[in-house]
């Protein structure tokens, strides 16, 4: 699935950018980018509250997401049945999961963590909680680590009723003007001046989904991330799991966890293992780590049953009908052992069998050049 955005203000080498782009989108990929987005932002951690997190923020994307004829990923008629106070949770995690895929796909910086991770200068109150929760002080939501330099971005969403497909105009340039006004908050990010300040504005509809971003210039804070809490912040959905439950016989070359409450349906999200491995050390550059994820890149896309991140992450839909998007799931097939044995042919070997209690099948993908 596509979702077209409208790029505007890049300047230099990301003057390319400017007007129509698209991002590859699916209902699982958008969930997986929310989920892993600044995940341990606002000064905590959330080991201890691992699986509560991960539900957490499930409940608040999957309702109110649906596929349209066409494949068109669109809001659910749901979001709007449900108190405005409820829907607007949804619609923030919601373009914070956009504002990843964007990242990752259009300024290839895949590495996402979020502001709060900084230490500030000037300094004001303690070091973590400024001057994002200083009164008065609104800065951008999110820092992106890519090879070519370092992006600051701030994500707005915003609904509109009844299958219009665009905001008005007054809507529209409100949350544009104040998306800009965070990310042009930002003066440099580790002493250098980002290599792109994106203010996201995604308009959320029954009928579909587009993005607005402008890149302003900046002036203001500057703001320190050190490269080791950069690759923690961006993999802690995997460093905080309980590592015990990983398995390393779904995907070869991947270490998976099965999401909490999809027992029955077998949801995994999954990490390159030499990644996890690396980034468990604590001592390996973000160089080095993205050229480990970029390694992976065509062997994953070339899998149905795989949606993946460019940073070496993906979400894996094991026995999950749907999981596959009409365009990914031929009308003819059954269950998954058929899709990976119509999608994959030589590329792939696989092995299948039934659980013990013979009611669902397991399938094995191992990767090969």
């Amino acid at each position: 699935m596509l979702v077209e955005i409208e790029c505007k203000g890049f300047t230099g080498s990301l003057t390319t950018l400017n007007g129509r782009k698209c991002l590859r989108c699916s209902k699982w990929k958008l969930f997986f980018a929310a989920l892993s987005c600044g995940y341990d932002g606002f000064f905590k951690n959330f080991d201890p509250d691992w699986a509560r997190r991960v539900v957490h923020i499930g409940g608040n994307v999957l309702p109110f997401l649906d596929t349209r004829p066409g494949g068109v990923l669109a809001l659910s008629n749901y979001y709007f049945d449900v108190d405005n106070s409820e829907n607007k949770h949804a619609a923030y995690y919601i373009g914070q999961g956009f504002t990843k895929l964007f990242a990752c796909q259009i300024l290839n910086a895949p590495k996402v963590v979020h502001a709060s991770r900084s230490v500030w200068l000037p300094a004001v109150g303690t070091a973590l909680k400024a001057p994002l929760l200083t009164v008065g002080r609104q800065e951008a939501d999110l820092f992106a680590f890519g090879p070519g330099g370092i992006h600051v971005l701030e994500s707005k969403g915003r609904s509109v009723r009844n299958g219009a497909g665009r905001l008005g105009n007054s809507a529209l340039n409100s949350a544009m003007n104040d998306a800009m006004a965070q990310v042009s908050a930002i003066n440099t990010v580790n002493g250098l001046a980002p290599t792109s300040r994106s203010g996201c504005v995604w308009t959320l509809c029954t009928s579909g989904f587009r993005g607005d971003v402008q890149d302003p210039p900046g002036a203001g804070w500057d703001a320190t991330v050190a490269p080791a809490e950069v690759l923690r912040s961006n993999y802690a959905l995997f460093l905080e799991a309980d590592q015990s439950r990983f398995r390393n016989d779904l995907i070869q070359g991947y270490s998976l966890i099965e999401l909490p409450g999809s027992e029955n349906s077998g949801l995994y999200v999954g990490i390159f293992t030499e990644i996890l491995q690396a980034v468990s050390s604590g001592r390996v550059a973000i160089e080095t780590v993205m050229s480990l994820a970029s390694s992976q890149l065509t062997r994953l896309s070339r899998t149905p049953a795989i949606e993946y991140l460019e940073d070496g992450t993906l979400i894996f839909g094991l026995g999950r009908r749907d999981f596959f998007t009409e365009e990914q799931l031929p009308p003819e097939t059954t269950g998954i052992k058929n899709v990976v044995q119509q999608e994959l042919k030589e590329e792939f070997s696989w092995q299948t069998g039934l659980t013990a209690d013979e009611e669902q099948e397991t399938v094995k993908i191992y990767l090969t050049e």
